[in-house]
């Protein structure tokens, strides 16, 4: 079974339980679901649905966010991942979001601040190094050069 035909599995499998009882929590897995096969609006409309049930079901609210950002709307994107950073200011998703999202509206400032953040959970990630590099910021642009560099070596050594 490949991986799409898995998730059409599990679509049939989360649409039967969401349409069983709507006002549930499956309206999460339901979204997801929906965003690995790229059908965004559909997630997007059945995590706002979901949410209106469960507001502070903050799991939710970031899926949202990072759905909103990956079609585009960096504006609601950022508010989402704002909402969840408020109840859990580590959610590495939210950050994620927020750090991207800010870069998007030109809030630079912000967009550090988030990356610095989510640097302490996931120290190597290549992201959120390169965009501290690419912006400036000295302690980051040294740790993003031995990250890269140690990783190319690392490779050369593999094969």
């Amino acid at each position: 079974m490949d991986f799409k035909e898995k998730n059409l599995e599990l679509l049939d499998y989360y649409s039967h339980l969401y349409k069983k009882n709507p006002r549930s929590k499956y309206f999460v897995p339901l979204a997801e679901v929906h965003r690995s096969l790229d059908n965004l609006e559909t997630a997007s409309e059945v995590l706002e649905k979901g949410l209106k049930w469960h507001p502070n079901y903050f799991i939710g609210r970031a899926l949202l966010s990072q759905i909103y950002y990956q079609r585009g709307h960096f504006t609601k994107a950022h508010i989402e991942s704002q909402k969840v950073l408020e109840h859990d200011k580590n959610n590495l998703t939210a950050l994620r979001i927020a750090m991207l999202s800010s870069a998007k509206l030109n809030k630079h400032e912000k967009a550090q601040s988030f990356a610095q953040a989510f640097l302490k959970h996931c120290p190597e990630d290549k992201e959120a190094l390169y965009f501290l590099a690419e912006k400036s910021v000295p302690e980051y642009k040294l740790s993003f050069k031995k990250v890269t560099l140690l990783k190319n070596l690392l490779q050369k050594i593999q094969k």
